[in-house]
């Protein structure tokens, strides 16, 4: 929310911070299903082991959520 905030308090939103802004809330709404999917398997008595894929997923959802960040702050 904060990184929203100084989006678009700056005044000056543009083609590359809009860009920036739906890779962020892509990769955070992407991180959001994959957690989901985990947290409803884990509720089974005998969990299934998290698939490679589904580690993938989150490695990158997690990757562009900072680069999205080191690119707001800076």
């Amino acid at each position: 929310m904060l990184a929203v905030r100084q989006v678009l308090d700056a005044g000056r939103l543009g083609r590359p911070g809009a860009l920036a802004l739906g890779a962020g809330a892509v990769a955070l709404i992407g991180f959001l299903a994959v957690a989901h999917r985990r947290i409803t398997a884990m509720s089974a008595p005998r969990p299934v082991v998290l698939t490679p894929a589904g580690a993938v997923a989150a490695a990158v959802c997690t990757l562009v959520l900072a680069a999205f960040a080191v690119t707001v702050v800076t």
